[in-house]
């Protein structure tokens, strides 16, 4: 084993009790593929050791180069083995990654600040027709249930992966999460609600998923496990070929957020339904007032108010009266 993977196998044995078991098969697993980028480096003499505890600025440097270099890693991915990395060496001690953030910028991913878009509703309306076709097979349901299930409730994926059957209270229309992000920390299980149209779309998936005998995980592989992340996207590619709506688990999530917002759910309770620490997020990357409410909000305070003009003369008038009872009461002094 290398000084690499030793780090990482201390790292899984202090935190075992700490994240929650799915957590740790993520976290070991992203590791692992990093660890391999590492070793070969090391291998082939390109970074000065493969010791987390005792990695320079330049080894961060060829190692975020090299992961920049591969035209097959998305800015996602990178984003996150480069996370991992950070992860590693502070838990060793070494603050060498954010050293070579500030001094090699361009090799790692620019965070996004600014709020990316969400579906239209002539969108929401294809996604919501297409899904809703009876003809489909179950592989067609179960490509339609992953996309309409966020749509429908704002889950995250690992929190769609991690779904199962006996979350599900379609009578209430409820979903309950118990694997969520930010687990022990901020993160904690939660309801939320489903939207109606959504309902019977779901419902006829858990239908031919129950049919073949499943249970438990309602999106697993073939040993009852849950799915990658990478099986949720090729089903989401299958649905957008059928629909004609090319989409992303994210915009799905950002797209109930604001429908909540549109519809006038205070944006506390849309933050507390989303997952999220606290408001601001909600606000910066996931649902604003819209533009359509923001002028029905300052219309409905002009026909409160009355004609602008005559609340201003009559605010004159008003001034001009304190002014002469004043001037009155300064000369009887």
């Amino acid at each position: 084993m290398s000084r690499f993977s030793d780090a990482i196998e201390e790292f899984l044995e202090e935190y075992d009790m700490v994240y929650a078991e799915i957590t740790m098969q993520v976290r070991r697993r992203e590791l692992y593929r990093l660890c391999h980028v590492v070793d070969d480096l090391f291998a082939r003499e390109m970074i000065s050791t493969d010791d987390p505890s005792s990695m320079q600025v330049n080894d961060v440097k060829v190692i975020a180069a090299i992961l920049k270099r591969d035209g097959g890693m998305s800015v996602n991915t990178r984003t996150h083995m480069l996370g991992r990395l950070n992860l590693l060496c502070r838990f060793k001690g070494n603050q060498v990654v954010d050293s070579a953030k500030v001094r090699y910028p361009s090799l790692f991913p620019a965070k996004v600040e600014t709020r990316l878009g969400v579906l239209t509703g002539e969108e929401v309306r294809k996604v919501m027709e297409y899904a809703g076709r009876p003809d489909h097979d179950y592989r067609t349901l179960r490509s339609c249930c992953s996309v309409v299930l966020p749509l429908a409730t704002g889950i995250r994926p690992q929190e769609t992966r991690m779904l199962k059957d006996s979350n599900i209270d379609l009578e209430a229309r409820l979903v309950t999460l118990e694997y969520v992000k930010g687990m022990d920390y901020y993160g904690e299980p939660r309801t939320v609600p489903i939207l109606p149209d959504a309902v019977e779309i779901i419902a006829r998936y858990l239908d031919a998923f129950h049919a073949k005998g499943k249970t438990g995980y309602i999106f697993q592989g073939p040993h009852g496990e849950p799915v990658s992340g990478n099986t949720q996207r090729k089903w989401r590619e299958r649905f957008a070929e059928g629909s004609g709506v090319s989409l992303d688990h994210r915009i799905l999530r950002r797209t109930w957020g604001q429908m909540l917002e549109d519809m006038g759910v205070p944006e506390s309770d849309v933050s507390v339904l989303l997952g999220h620490a606290s408001t601001a997020t909600t606000a910066r990357y996931y649902a604003r007032v819209s533009e359509r409410r923001a002028i029905e909000s300052v219309r409905r305070t002009w026909a409160e108010m009355g004609s602008i003009v005559a609340r201003a003369e009559a605010d004159g008038d008003e001034n001009e009266s304190m002014e002469r009872e004043r001037s009155h009461e300064g000369c009887e002094g």
